[in-house]
């Protein structure tokens, strides 16, 4: 099975990527979950940026290529950020597993869950308040104000967590994909006035993925339970919020240090040469 990663450069690099506390984190998460799909199932590759591709090369990481077809992707806001993974989904031509950079398999998923025609972190059911006040806002803002929404969009009963996205049935994947392209296509400029378009992203992203999955009749695998304190089960792991702490990014850069001495050195050397600053403990 592919492993596939991205990471679509949102304007300010390594400098400031993304939802990470700094870019030491988000490099040591790399390698950590690179690593361990690689350890697990020995083809990932990476799609970004050709900016991004610069960096991605000095890390060494065991990338069977390194695509750039993100850079397709530059009449898009950088506010709808995870059209990078969704482009990354698009281009797939075999049943492939979509991770994030922050989730780390430290053990191979079951052979149980990726039998489904697709499997994801956990379903986000909408009777759970935490999940409702998340999504329900901008569905129905979506549905009160946007066009080219997909089948299914009136359900209103849940949402997925795509920390991970497997997939066996690349017909669905298409439709999915093309369902997203097209209402960002024919919505993003609307709604950019009216609502900060990175609170969209998991309308299109998550949503619309369960909707159609839904309406396909597709089996779905899922490895937590939507109740969750820590996004952790069977040698899964997903940072999530923790992206942001201090505390655990210490703790990552130190496991990094003690288990992959190179490529400590390699993220060291790496920011080093972008001119950023670098955090001991």
């Amino acid at each position: 099975m592919k492993i596939v990663y991205s990471y679509w450069d949102t304007g300010n690099g390594l400098k400031k990527p993304g939802n990470w506390f700094n870019a030491q984190f988000m490099l040591s998460s790399m390698v950590m979950s690179v690593l361990n799909s690689y350890k697990h199932y020995g083809r990932v590759e990476m799609i970004t940026d050709s900016a991004s591709k610069v960096w991605i090369e000095k890390l060494g990481l065991p990338f069977e290529s390194i695509r750039t077809d993100l850079d397709e992707l530059q009449k898009y806001d950088k506010g709808s950020w995870a059209l990078g993974k969704i482009k990354a989904y698009s281009i797939q031509e075999e049943p492939f597993l979509h991770v994030d950079l922050d989730v780390i398999l430290f053990e191979p998923l079951s052979q149980k869950l990726v039998n489904n025609d697709l499997y994801v972190q956990n379903f986000e059911p909408f009777h759970i308040d935490a999940y409702h006040k998340t999504y329900m806002p901008y569905i129905e803002l979506i549905e009160d104000l946007g066009t080219d929404l997909p089948i299914g969009y009136h359900d209103k009963k849940q949402a997925v967590n795509l920390g991970i996205y497997g997939c066996n049935n690349l017909e669905f994947n298409k439709l999915y994909c093309d369902s997203v392209f097209r209402f960002v296509e024919h919505n993003e400029k609307k709604f950019k006035s009216i609502v900060p378009l990175h609170k969209l992203c998991v309308i299109w992203e998550q949503y619309f993925w369960a909707v159609i999955a839904d309406k396909l009749k597709m089996s779905i695998g899922t490895i937590i339970d939507p109740h969750y304190k820590l996004a952790s089960e069977a040698g899964y792991f997903h940072l999530l919020i923790d992206k942001y702490k201090k505390d655990i990014a210490d703790n990552f850069y130190e496991h990094v240090k003690t288990t992959y001495p190179e490529y400590y050195q390699l993220i060291n050397k790496l920011l080093e040469f972008e001119k950023i600053e670098m955090h001991e403990k």
